[in-house]
């Protein structure tokens, strides 16, 4: 799913008759929850996203208007649901109003909040479900184009691992999990990039819970983009669990830290190599040879390992395609823990917080 802090594509797009038109100053929500719009933050795969001011509050949110389809409206409901399971009190299932208790403000849980929910009836007669949460500045996208120091990358894959952590601790799966979805907060974006001052910091939480799921749901298939995908959800071989969080959030430190180069681009070879091919040589290429249980799994790639497609295979070892980045050494280390091919062998969140990569400078 899309990152809905802003707009990615330069070619304006015609709207969906299911997509939430809105101009800034128009209202949104029931007249007891009234919000006036101030201008469009961005799009997903089912939805538009407002940045909008409760009248009666003087409240700044975001306001994220799924499309007036039955796909729209299950994907808002899905995601509700999975925030009121998330953050309901273990004691009592106790919620507050109409979303479940969400963590507060000063909560040391780093995932954007859900504030409320509602429905609205736009001016042609569709309903969309609307789901407000905390605004942001921005997303770990912004630090990946940008010469960002090294503390703040770290601190902002930190405080992403402490969400992992209570996620994966909850037997949750994010599934969607790229530089998109970690949403960031600062005075000035663009100051953090330059920032040299120890004491500045960047607000990191993770953000759309809809297509998360429990790791018990058997599920075989996420909508995480694909050069986000472990090799267990390109080759299909197993039920997903946490684990493919864990390799996405490598791929997403590696990219923080080159300068947004991506480790794996997805590409073919017409009449050679299928996208997911390809994409399983270049995880050869960096990572090592496929462990034997996942190479049976996808036979035609076993078929082809030894044979004549073998010469599109090239050593690429982690420490060369991280040059002399700061902190390249530490930082192949963990990573080559993190990216490991066999999903068993991967460290969890909670573990790889101890790595020395980490550690206070």
């Amino acid at each position: 799913m899309a990152s809905w802090t802003t707009l990615h594509s330069s070619v304006a797009e015609l709207p969906s008759d299911d997509e939430l038109q809105l101009s800034p100053g128009d209202a949104i929500g029931p007249k007891d929850e009234s919000y006036t719009v101030i201008r469009k933050l961005g799009s997903g795969g089912f939805s538009t996203v407002w940045l909008a001011l409760k009248a009666d509050s003087n409240l700044i949110v975001a306001v994220k208007a799924a499309d007036a389809d039955e796909s729209g409206a299950k994907a808002a409901m899905d995601e509700v649901r999975f925030h009121r399971q998330l953050f309901r009190r273990e004691d009592t299932g106790e919620t507050e109003g109409n979303v479940a208790r969400p963590p507060p403000l000063s909560s040391p849980i780093p995932i954007v909040r859900l504030l409320s929910t509602f429905e609205h009836l736009s001016s042609n007669g569709n309903l969309h479900h609307c789901l407000a949460f905390e605004p942001m500045d921005g997303s770990a996208w912004d630090f990946a184009r940008k010469p960002t120091p090294l503390k703040v990358i770290k601190d902002v894959l930190r405080q992403t691992l402490v969400a992992l952590k209570f996620l994966h601790g909850r037997g949750a799966v994010h599934g969607d999990l790229h530089p998109g979805n970690i949403l960031t907060t600062t005075a000035d974006v663009t100051q953090a990039h330059q920032a040299s001052d120890e004491h500045s910091r960047v607000i990191a939480k993770l953000s759309d819970l809809g297509a998360s799921f429990w790791a018990c749901a058997n599920r075989r298939w996420t909508p995480v983009p694909s050069s986000y995908r472990a090799p267990e959800q390109v080759i299909r071989s197993n039920y997903l669990d946490y684990r493919i969080d864990i390799w996405s959030f490598g791929c997403i430190m590696y990219e923080l830290m080159c300068g947004g180069r991506q480790l794996f681009v997805t590409a073919s070879i017409p009449g050679e190599m299928s996208p997911d091919e390809c994409h399983v040589y270049q995880m050869v290429e960096v990572m090592g040879p496929l462990p034997e249980h996942l190479a049976d799994c996808w036979g035609k790639f076993g078929e082809n390992y030894n044979g004549a497609k073998s010469r599109y295979i090239s050593s690429r070892p982690l420490t060369l395609m991280l040059g002399k980045v700061e902190g390249a050494s530490p930082a192949a280390d963990l990573l080559q823990r993190v990216l490991a091919l066999d999903r068993e062998k991967r460290p969890s969140a909670a573990e790889i917080l101890k790595h020395p990569f980490f550690e206070e400078e």
